[in-house]
């Protein structure tokens, strides 16, 4: 007979603003700069500068997040939109409820 199988997948997002304090997000940042001066146009890059560059005063609704997405081989590719809507729900979620710690929320405002 069939075997069951598991599927997994991981989706999520991490707010450059709210890591800045580690080294990942300059280093990111900064690949994505170079790449930008190799690949992009001057517009292009002007932008890219502006969303990864310093962002202690960004206002609500304008955070800058590394979306991380892994899915084993055997997750059906119907199941992805479902995967991003859950996403969406979580962070709707921790802007919301008295569970996310006051000082995190501000972070899930992308």
């Amino acid at each position: 007979g069939d075997k069951e199988q598991t599927v997994c997948a991981l989706l999520t997002v991490l707010n450059l603003r709210q890591f800045a304090s580690l080294s990942w997000p300059k280093t990111l940042s900064s690949a994505l700069l170079q790449k930008a001066k190799k690949h992009a146009d001057a517009d292009t890059q002007r932008k890219l500068k502006s969303l990864l560059g310093d962002r202690t005063d960004c206002k609500e609704g304008e955070e800058v997040g590394l979306m991380l997405i892994e899915r084993f081989a055997n997750l059906p590719p119907q199941l992805i939109p479902a995967l991003h809507k859950c996403l969406q729900e979580d962070i709707d979620w921790s802007c919301t409820t008295a569970e996310c710690p006051l000082d995190e929320r501000p972070f899930y405002h992308f």
